[in-house]
């Protein structure tokens, strides 16, 4: 008995040690990018129901309670190119100096089909100077359903191209106007953003 409490005391002490040199910093940003998308609009296609074409089942044979006429239909669709966005970033390991850091990234935005969407991933940054950051992200975020027309080197569906979850990845480029305004420039093969970020708390 007396061993295992020892056990469980050293254990203890030497997580505590651990905590102590490495403590993760939590970021939370809020904020607005725009987007160009490297082919603006997509042309869907779907089965639309005609207004004014419901009959009553009884006129046809078998069971049917009603019936509709459709047509195929085509139509041009706009990317959504205004994106509002929350961000949460764990950092989980800093090099020396600072310089460099692996954060674990949390986001919610409103992405190009107008839907809201989740993301959860990771990214290397790399301080340049006191102003200027670059880093690489990769991640999933859902939200994407009919990727089809955005999916190539950079981004894949992970579901089907109907499941919404997409994997993929992003260059950055941030510019710290002061700690807590940023600029941030996303880039991968389908879209790139620019946008304003505001850090709202962390440690």
């Amino acid at each position: 008995m007396r061993m295992s409490f020892l056990f469980c005391l050293a254990a203890c002490l030497f997580s505590s040690g651990l905590y102590a040199q490495f403590q993760p910093k939590i970021q939370l940003e809020v904020g607005y990018f725009h987007s160009w998308h490297q082919d603006p609009t997509v042309e869907r296609s779907s089965w639309v129901q005609v207004p004014g074409t419901w009959q009553d089942g009884q006129s046809f044979p078998g069971q049917s309670e009603h019936s509709h006429r459709f047509r195929d239909t085509t139509w041009t669709y706009r990317f959504n190119s205004q994106h509002p966005i929350f961000t949460s970033r764990i950092t989980l390991y800093e090099g020396a100096g600072g310089k460099s850091e692996v954060q674990l990234i949390q986001a919610l935005m409103l992405n190009s089909w107008h839907q809201l969407s989740f993301m959860l991933g990771g990214e290397w940054a790399y301080q340049h100077s006191e102003k200027w950051t670059s880093g690489l992200q990769i991640g999933m975020l859902s939200g994407y359903q009919g990727i089809n027309e955005l999916t190539g080197a950079w981004l894949h569906p992970i579901d089907g191209a109907e499941g919404g979850v997409i994997l993929g990845g992003n260059y950055t480029l941030t510019y710290a106007f002061t700690p807590q305004w940023l600029g941030r420039f996303y880039f991968n093969h389908a879209i790139a953003g620019l946008g304003l970020m505001y850090r709202v708390g962390g440690n």
